[in-house]
């Protein structure tokens, strides 16, 4: 692997065809270039009619860490300009404050991501919220970017994303600090957690056929040259 899977937001989702047709809000929401926007604190269920039970879902087979060894682990791939680095029991990424750019490390493993779920915990996000974004990610292997399927911070806001759709909530950082992506029975459902143990359902999209075999991604960046954007913290990956 040469480097990451992707700009995740893909220029939010300019190449989308099939709209936002079937999503619901928690409260109130607008659609806006193929996003919706949520006021509500409650979750979101997507195009796909809402996922099924996400209880008892094995981890998906491409490895765990608890990023308390102080180095990227051997079953990363790290990619991006910035730094990596394990510190203090974190994975710690810092984008290069240079230029527009994103960094992050991705499985070397792949796996059948269609019955399984992966999740981990977001310490810290950037320091600014303009044009940034720190995130997980399904990705088919060889990438497919029409079928990334991701959940994470955005700009300040939590955005989930699925292959045909996604959606914007108000971010809580103590809510939403643990994120899950869990595929079953043909859907993949984003869900949040405040302590890894309880999860809530935000979002529930098709689950794409390319995802039977894919990697998983951890990621942050900034879309446009600014000034050091701080450092996004990782911990507890598929524990």
């Amino acid at each position: 692997l040469g480097g990451g899977f992707s700009d995740v937001r893909v220029e939010k989702l300019a190449s989308v065809s099939n709209g936002v047709s079937g999503i619901t809000v928690g409260a109130t929401g607008t659609v806006r270039d193929c996003t919706v926007e949520g006021n509500g604190s409650g979750g979101a269920s997507g195009g796909s009619g809402g996922g099924g039970s996400t209880s008892g879902l094995k981890p998906c087979a491409v490895g765990s860490d608890d990023f308390n060894d102080g180095t990227i682990g051997s079953i990363w791939n790290a990619w991006g300009a910035g730094q990596h680095k394990e510190e203090a029991g974190v994975l710690k990424l810092s984008p290069d404050p240079i230029g527009s750019a994103h960094l992050g490390i991705s499985t070397i493993a792949t796996a059948d991501l269609t019955n399984c779920a992966v999740s981990v915990e977001l310490v810290q996000v950037l320091s600014s919220a303009d044009s940034t974004d720190v995130y997980i990610l399904f990705s088919p292997a060889p990438p497919v970017p029409a079928d990334f399927v991701s959940i994470g911070w955005d700009q300040g806001k939590l955005h989930l994303r699925g292959a045909s759709s996604a959606i914007d909530l108000n971010f809580d950082q103590v809510a939403h600090r643990w994120l899950r992506i869990a595929a079953t029975q043909g859907t993949t459902v984003l869900e949040t957690s405040p302590d890894g143990n309880s999860w809530t359902q935000q979002f529930a999209v098709p689950t794409p056929g390319s995802h039977k075999l894919g990697r998983v991604e951890l990621a942050a960046g900034t879309w446009k040259s600014q000034p050091s954007v701080g450092s996004a913290f990782f911990d507890n990956f598929n524990h």
